[in-house]
Protein backbone atom coordinates (compact mmCIF):
# COMPACT_ATOMS: atom_id res chain seq x y z
CA UNK A 1 0.00 0.00 0.00
CA UNK A 2 1.05 3.42 -0.94
CA UNK A 3 1.77 5.91 1.74
CA UNK A 4 -1.40 8.27 1.93
CA UNK A 5 0.50 11.29 0.56
CA UNK A 6 1.68 9.13 -2.57
CA UNK A 7 -1.92 7.91 -3.27
CA UNK A 8 -3.01 11.23 -3.03
CA UNK A 9 -0.26 12.41 -5.51
CA UNK A 10 -0.94 9.10 -7.66
CA UNK A 11 -4.69 9.93 -8.59
CA UNK A 12 -3.04 13.82 -10.15
CA UNK A 13 -2.87 14.30 -13.39
CA UNK A 14 0.19 16.25 -12.49
CA UNK A 15 3.19 14.07 -11.73
CA UNK A 16 5.50 16.89 -12.33
CA UNK A 17 6.20 18.74 -9.02
CA UNK A 18 9.17 18.28 -7.20
CA UNK A 19 10.11 15.00 -4.82
CA UNK A 20 12.39 15.77 -2.35
CA UNK A 21 14.67 12.79 -1.13
CA UNK A 22 15.60 13.92 2.65
CA UNK A 23 17.28 11.58 4.95
CA UNK A 24 16.54 11.03 8.24
CA UNK A 25 18.84 13.33 9.89
CA UNK A 26 18.62 16.01 7.02
CA UNK A 27 22.04 15.13 5.43
CA UNK A 28 22.97 12.76 2.41
CA UNK A 29 20.13 10.90 0.81
CA UNK A 30 21.18 6.82 1.41
CA UNK A 31 23.45 7.48 4.38
CA UNK A 32 21.07 7.51 7.03
CA UNK A 33 17.80 5.25 8.25
CA UNK A 34 15.22 6.16 5.50
CA UNK A 35 13.96 3.05 4.10
CA UNK A 36 14.87 4.04 0.17
CA UNK A 37 13.72 1.16 -2.00
CA UNK A 38 10.39 1.64 -0.84
CA UNK A 39 10.19 5.39 -1.65
CA UNK A 40 11.69 4.94 -4.80
CA UNK A 41 9.33 1.63 -5.84
CA UNK A 42 6.41 3.96 -4.60
CA UNK A 43 7.39 7.08 -7.12
CA UNK A 44 7.61 4.31 -9.65
CA UNK A 45 4.29 2.48 -9.24
CA UNK A 46 2.78 5.74 -9.22
CA UNK A 47 4.22 6.90 -12.40
CA UNK A 48 6.58 9.51 -11.39
CA UNK A 49 8.95 11.18 -13.67
CA UNK A 50 9.56 14.66 -12.04
CA UNK A 51 12.14 16.47 -10.54
CA UNK A 52 14.40 15.00 -7.61
CA UNK A 53 15.62 17.65 -5.44
CA UNK A 54 17.70 17.08 -2.38
CA UNK A 55 17.17 19.13 1.05
CA UNK A 56 19.94 18.58 2.88
CA UNK A 57 21.05 21.04 5.88
CA UNK A 58 24.24 22.29 6.58
CA UNK A 59 26.13 24.46 9.02
CA UNK A 60 27.06 27.08 6.14
CA UNK A 61 23.97 29.57 7.18
CA UNK A 62 24.06 29.94 10.60
CA UNK A 63 20.74 31.05 10.98
CA UNK A 64 19.25 28.25 9.00
CA UNK A 65 21.32 25.67 11.02
CA UNK A 66 20.06 26.72 14.41
CA UNK A 67 16.42 26.91 12.79
CA UNK A 68 16.69 23.40 11.91
CA UNK A 69 18.71 22.20 14.76
CA UNK A 70 21.77 20.90 13.25
CA UNK A 71 24.64 21.09 15.78
CA UNK A 72 27.49 18.98 13.88
CA UNK A 73 28.62 18.59 10.20
CA UNK A 74 26.26 16.97 8.02
CA UNK A 75 28.70 16.26 5.27
CA UNK A 76 32.30 17.26 3.92
CA UNK A 77 31.08 20.00 1.80
CA UNK A 78 28.07 21.13 0.02
CA UNK A 79 29.81 19.79 -3.49
CA UNK A 80 30.47 16.41 -1.65
CA UNK A 81 27.16 16.04 -0.32
CA UNK A 82 26.06 17.17 -4.38
CA UNK A 83 27.91 14.57 -6.04
CA UNK A 84 27.19 11.69 -3.34
CA UNK A 85 23.02 12.37 -3.59
CA UNK A 86 23.37 12.91 -7.29
CA UNK A 87 25.10 9.08 -7.45
CA UNK A 88 22.71 7.67 -4.78
CA UNK A 89 19.68 9.07 -6.97
CA UNK A 90 21.34 7.37 -10.28
CA UNK A 91 21.62 4.39 -8.78
CA UNK A 92 18.11 4.03 -7.47
CA UNK A 93 16.14 5.37 -10.19
CA UNK A 94 18.48 3.45 -12.78
CA UNK A 95 17.44 0.41 -10.80
CA UNK A 96 13.76 1.01 -11.17
CA UNK A 97 13.12 3.39 -14.02
CA UNK A 98 14.96 0.74 -17.36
Amino acid sequence: MLPTRLQKRSTTSNRRSPSFPIENDRSTPGKGLVRWAENFNALRSIGYNGWLVVEAFGLALPDIAAATKIWRRMFISEEQLASDALAFMRSQVAHRWR
